[in-house]
């Protein structure tokens, strides 16, 4: 007997890493990026960008669709402790020395949230967030396998797969035996 495994090529693995569309943001016209909206930032010095408050978040939200933040530098230390939120409730807390901050976990994405969560030191300036943003990506449906005739051991068949592939690129056919790969 053969065990046959059929896998559709996800689009998302590609999203999930990240691998699309990898952009940054400069600031150097300021609080503003194509596709996005900025609440209660800043322009400090060309390139970069500040919260208005340390009390109230900076929110940066895209404004259709998702997207997976990486990294942010930031060029003035302002002595503080920050938390980065995502509306998915991820939660990351940096100092705020000058540097590149690592943002792991913030995909799938619509808004990220700035606060100043310790400290008495003035606001970070912050430059270069990086960022992707995926395409929409739709599963393929669940195929159906027909067989011309039985599978028998010294005999053939042609096997037919009905499904749609959507955002999918082929279908892959693997195939071994009972116990085996």
């Amino acid at each position: 007997m053969k065990k046959i495994t059929f896998i559709a090529c996800l689009c998302w693995l590609v999203t999930s890493f990240g691998l699309l569309n990898a952009q940054t943001m400069t600031f150097d016209t300021g609080a503003s990026e194509t596709g996005f909206t900025f609440s209660q930032w800043q322009v400090i010095t060309p390139g970069t960008i500040a919260p208005v408050s340390t009390t109230i978040p900076a929110v940066i939200t895209k404004d259709t669709g998702t997207w997976n933040a990486t990294s942010i530098d930031i060029t003035f230390a302002g002595g503080n402790t920050y938390t980065v939120t995502s509306n998915l409730g991820d939660t990351q807390s940096f100092t705020t020395n000058i540097g590149t901050i690592n943002l792991v976990g913030f995909t799938g994405i619509t808004s990220l949230s700035f606060v100043r969560t310790a400290g008495g030191g003035a606001s970070p300036d912050f430059d270069n967030l990086a960022y992707t943003v995926g395409s929409a990506c739709t599963d393929p449906t669940i195929p159906t396998v027909t067989a011309t005739s039985p599978i028998c051991p010294g005999a053939s068949t042609t096997l037919t797969i009905t499904g749609t592939l959507n955002d999918a690129t082929a279908w892959n056919v693997y195939s071994g035996s009972c116990g085996g790969t």
